[in-house]
Formats: C-alpha cells, structure tokens, sequence
C-alpha cells in the first residue's frame, strides 16, 4: 500500500505538486492546506502544476482545496497567466474531477506529457503533517465545501447539504458566541 503524502517543488515561477494515495479531509487536508497557503502567499502569477495520477482517492474536501488553489492562482484577472495544469490519467480521480466543474479551473494533461521530471522530482519536499483542532478542521471542511458549491451549479447541488449542515453545527461549537 502506497502511503499518502503531499510533495511539491518550486523551480522559478513554477510550482510543482504530486498527490500520493489516499487523499482524505482528516489525514492530509491539513498538508494540502499548508501547501495551498504557501503557494498563494507567494509571488503572484505563479505557474502551477498537480499530478494527481499516484492519488488512489481524493475526498471532497482535498478536491475543494485544490479549487482553491486554483481560483487563487490566477483571481486577478490577468489572462497572460495560463491555468494551472492537472496531470491526471483516465480513471476514477480523473472523472471524478471532470463530474464537479474542474476543467474550469485547469487544464488537463495525459501522464505521458507531465511536466514533472526526474529533475524536478529529484527536489521534492513532503509537505509536513499539520495538526488541526476541532474548530479549525471544521472551517477547513466548510471552506473548502463553499468553494465546490461556487464551481457551478451542479456541484453546488452536490454539496449544498454539506454547507448547511457544517454551518448548522459551527453556533454549538466551544468558543463560538
């Protein structure tokens, strides 16, 4: 079994991103955060670049954060600045990301024209394992569950009753009044 991980390099205004095993909200959206903070607290108009053909599974609210990746890249409205790219075969993550509007913010490429080299692979850092309270989780989860809702209204059909039920629950939580 591979285990999950979240490795990523940057080589001048490029960032690269490869997804490993199975993406879920509890054990690694935490890391995928971290990493979607680090890119978008950069340079501006960066290039991005996610391989998500070694992902097994990738859950709601790992997809909702590679949405905001994404959205953030290019949200100043610069159409010089390509899309990000999504490296991804033809099989359940492909589909999966096709179902829920995701051609909308990247382009798709085969495996076989990654541009994610041994080179690049070779200065790969794992973005570190992060632990979240409670609270914080939670608004991650609904976060990344608004930014679905916002891609069309399909997805938001989808994960409409996520959102509700998530803000339903944030009132009752310690420390919120």
């Amino acid at each position: 079994m591979t285990e999950s991980a979240v490795r990523y390099a940057r080589e001048g205004n490029t960032w690269f991103i490869i997804l490993v095993g199975d993406l879920r909200y509890n054990t690694m959206a935490p890391a995928i955060n971290y990493l979607v903070d680090k890119v978008l607290a950069g340079p501006p108009n960066a290039n991005i670049v996610v391989d998500v053909t070694q992902a097994t599974n990738v859950d709601s609210t790992c997809v909702g954060l590679l949405a905001r990746l994404a959205s953030g890249s290019y949200n100043d409205g610069n159409n010089d600045i390509p899309r990000p790219i999504m490296v991804a075969n033809d099989g359940d993550t492909r589909d999966l990301l096709t179902a829920i509007a995701f051609e909308s913010l990247y382009d798709f490429i085969d495996a076989a024209d990654n541009p994610i080299d041994d080179k690049v692979v070779s200065k790969m850092e794992s973005a570190p394992n992060v632990d979240l309270n409670h609270k914080d989780m939670r608004m991650l989860i609904l976060d990344a569950h608004r930014r679905l809702c916002a891609l069309d209204a399909k997805t938001n059909n989808i994960f409409e009753n996520v959102v509700i039920a998530l803000e339903a629950d944030i009132p009752n939580e310690p420390g919120n009044y």
